[in-house]
């Protein structure tokens, strides 16, 4: 699983950001493995997606395999707006929530690949379906991690599509036929919350049943409350509402 830090320079998190960022489910890049990735991370030939970009022949040795992944990496140039944001691996922004973004800039007729990282927090809260969580995420991610986005944005050249509105085309469908149940004080509001999970197919509901999937709770002392006691009777999942956010996004979410 994806590791949560909102600092790209994160050692740990720089390895498994490589390995989720080639993966089907965000850029979708063939033939580079776990063990090609952490093969030239310790030979320091790249620290960061963006290095990706640049490793050559040299780096890897003459071979059919190293035809064919350096082909997939030269392939993923040019991915669609959405995939490109989604690959940024911002939590609580998928599919969905870039859908949103990208047609509130295209509406507003603003450049949006440069408006990506200038789109404000009174304009995000604006949109329907942005909460303040999501927003303050965002605007941090964007902060801290500035100068990697746009380092990624000029070696990826993502495309936007001028026609249809993105977030009709592209419908994160992530917890499809899900039901969750949510404990405790999370880092959205109830409602909040509710959207994020409907947005993507799923249904939030109040009391533990054999059809849920997840109980959702703040940490690991809600363990022994009346609904996790149930939920663990009834073999139901239960999970932290951070790892169940980053899950959602990075593993569940489909590129």
């Amino acid at each position: 699983q994806y590791e949560r830090c909102d600092n790209i320079n994160c050692p740990e998190r720089n390895a498994k950001l490589m390995i989720a960022f080639v993966s089907k489910d965000f850029m979708d890049i063939k033939y580079v493995s776990e063990m090609t990735i952490r093969k030239l991370i310790n030979e320091k030939k790249i620290s960061s997606p963006v290095d990706l970009y640049h490793i050559t022949e040299n780096d890897l040795g003459k071979s059919k395999s190293t035809t064919r992944l350096l082909s997939s990496i030269r392939n993923s140039i040019g991915r669609d707006i959405i995939v490109f944001i989604k690959s940024l691996m911002i939590p609580t922004v998928g599919r969905t929530i870039g859908g949103k973004i990208v047609d509130y800039l295209m509406l507003e007729k603003r450049d949006v690949t440069s408006s990506l990282f200038k789109i404000t927090y009174d304009e995000l809260i604006s949109i329907d379906g942005i909460g303040s969580v999501t927003a303050d995420i965002y605007i941090s991610f964007m902060k801290k991690n500035i100068d990697y986005y746009t380092r990624l944005m000029d070696v990826i050249k993502p495309t936007v599509d001028a026609g249809e509105e993105t977030t009709l085309k592209n419908v994160d469908s992530s917890l499809s036929g899900k039901i969750i149940v949510a404990t405790g004080k999370g880092p959205m509001t109830r409602g909040e919350f509710e959207a994020f999970i409907s947005s993507r197919g799923g249904k939030l509901r109040d009391k533990i049943s054999s059809d849920v999937d997840y109980l959702v709770v703040p940490d690991e002392s809600f363990n022994n409350s009346s609904k996790a006691k149930s939920a663990k009777v009834n073999g139901i999942s239960i999970i932290t509402y951070v790892d169940f956010i980053d899950m959602v996004d990075t593993v569940l979410g489909k590129s």
